[in-house]
């Protein structure tokens, strides 16, 4: 019988940390934080209590990986972006789209972290408050960055593409809190992201093209 390899172990894991993940936030939308256990969170996930101990150390481990979950998803789809588009409009409707999908996908645990956020403890709310506002201000400067390799922005100062990230994740926030809003309804941002990719290019390159 062939071993398993380094890859497929890994896979294996990640696969386990993302059906924990899902069950925790389940969980918590039923329960609230203080009512939710490891116990009802490994019935849910359909393993052994001592599996999820493998993971996080405690709830409030999990909870906290739960709020930084839909941040490493953009990160990696930021990577694929700028990869796959050096073309600025090209660019800015792969980031969006893949972004909606994936709030799409994990819509129950946007629902969650805004139903639960009021429940927690005063330190814990704290600690997820300056999480967000770390990742955020990450993602920005990474679009940022982002911004120096496509054709249309790569001569924009490094003050010109942190604003005009900015601009753009301005511009995400507001689509991600629409998209959560409205679960269901097919192509409901089509025409706000359209208006958003042919604005956020005009004003990143109109100046400098004149």
């Amino acid at each position: 019988m062939e071993k398993p390899t380094a890859k497929r172990k890994e896979r294996e894991r990640e696969a386990r940390r993302d059906t924990i993940l899902a069950a925790a936030s389940r969980v918590f939308l039923r329960k609230g934080y203080y009512e939710a256990t490891l116990d009802e969170i490994a019935s849910e996930a359909e393993m052994a209590k001592g599996t999820i101990y493998n993971y996080y150390k405690d709830k409030q481990d999990l909870f906290i990986s739960l709020a930084k979950h839909g941040y490493e998803h953009f990160e990696e789809i930021m990577s694929e972006a700028k990869v796959q588009h050096t073309n600025l409009a090209d660019f800015l409707h792969y980031l969006i789209r893949k972004t909606l999908e994936g709030v799409s996908e994990h819509v129950d645990l946007a629902h969650m972290l805004q139903s639960v956020a009021s429940q927690l403890p005063e330190e814990l709310r704290n600690q997820i408050m300056a999480i967000w506002h770390e990742h955020v201000t990450l993602a920005t400067r990474m679009l940022a960055d982002s911004l120096a390799e496509v054709e249309e922005t790569k001569n924009l100062s490094p003050e010109e593409r942190l604003a005009g990230a900015k601009l753009i994740a301005g511009a995400f926030l507001y689509m991600t809190h629409i998209s959560c809003a409205c679960v269901g309804i097919a192509n409901s941002l089509d025409d706000d992201v359209n208006d958003f990719v042919r604005l956020i290019s005009r004003a990143l390159t109109v100046e400098h093209a004149s």
